[in-house]
């Protein structure tokens, strides 16, 4: 923000040196003391009009799957390996359950029993027919009934084994989107773990605004920002929306009462809130997940004069961007 100041340094040592303005004690207090005074109003108003993010927090990010085997299974196998892209329904890792194989199993049984019994009941009613005339008509309706209780009772046993191979054939967990699996910290024989698949055709960027210019941001407005990834580039952005709630805002479910202490900590810290920029990522560059830098909003302006206060949001963003390269010294 200060090397904004650089021009205006530059004019009065330029009609210093000159002589345009005599060398007196009041001429150099007039100097500073401008000076000052417009670093001050540029300074506020700028992150009430056009915010920029001044703690180098911005982020990119994008919304992930958590996919995590539930208590009492095992993982047998593992498909994928880190940083790996992935498909829409590709294999990620496989579990074992041996109750549910077991169900399946006795499933499976119950099945085979049932069509025994239907064929012994096929079996009788065709002796019955090979009988004729000897045959009463009561023993073929119960000949015939037996065989219909038969195939209703094989029907529900296939549903159910049905039923348990659908149970057991969810054990191979796959990817529900297109996206990127970044560490694998999850290993075979494992319980209880994780696996993030992001979702990377989804991908925002979230900043950090001051709560004074809360009422000024908007969905839709114009924004830029860099990341570190790409010193000196900076990319176009737009608002999506701003963070209604924040962490510090949360209460907990438990049945205790809050520490006054620990609520002054939460709320005395100008922290502010955090707004959503959704952006098209240029064709060739790959926006990594995680890469930090800033950006600036063209916020709702009081008077239309005052929006060239939006070139000080740009030009605080781009000498950000280019100080980028600096710091990776």
């Amino acid at each position: 923000m200060k090397e904004l100041l650089i021009p205006y340094v530059l004019i009065c040592w330029l009609l210093f040196r000159f002589g345009l303005v005599a060398k007196r004690p009041r001429n150099y207090f007039i100097a500073t003391l401008g000076g000052t005074l417009l670093f001050a109003a540029l300074f506020f108003a700028h992150r009430l009009y056009s915010p920029a993010d001044l703690t180098h927090s911005t982020q990119v990010r994008a919304p992930h799957t958590v996919m995590s085997p539930p208590i009492g299974q095992e993982i047998v196998e593992i498909y994928v390996d880190h940083n790996e892209r992935v498909k829409a329904g590709q294999k990620l890792y496989r579990l074992r359950d041996d109750e549910q194989v077991a169900r399946l199993a006795r499933a499976e049984a119950r099945v085979e029993q049932e069509r025994v019994k239907l064929a012994q009941a096929e079996r009788r009613l065709q002796d019955k027919h090979d009988l004729g005339k000897f045959a009463s008509l009561d023993d073929l309706r119960s000949a015939q009934e037996a065989v219909e209780l038969a195939e209703l009772h094989l029907a529900e046993r296939v549903a159910q084994m049905e039923r348990e191979a659908a149970t057991l054939s969810r054990n191979v967990i796959t990817a529900t989107h297109d996206g990127l699996v970044t560490h694998v910290l999850v290993g075979e024989g494992s319980r209880v773990g994780a696996l993030h698949v992001y979702d990377t055709s989804r991908k925002f960027v979230e900043m950090r605004i001051a709560d004074q210019s809360y009422q000024y941001i908007e969905p839709g407005q114009f924004a830029e920002f860099y990341v570190d990834a790409y010193p000196g580039q900076i990319f176009r952005a737009r608002v999506h929306s701003i963070t209604m709630a924040t962490g510090e805002s949360q209460g907990s479910p438990f049945p205790f009462d809050q520490s006054v202490g620990g609520f002054i900590q939460r709320g005395a810290a100008p922290v502010g809130r955090t707004v959503i920029l959704e952006f098209d990522v240029p064709e060739g560059v790959v926006m990594p997940l995680g890469t930090t830098g800033s950006a600036w909003i063209s916020a709702n302006k009081p008077h239309p004069a005052l929006g060239f206060l939006d070139m000080v949001g740009a030009a605080v963003v781009r000498l950000g961007a280019i100080k980028s390269y600096v710091q990776s010294l």
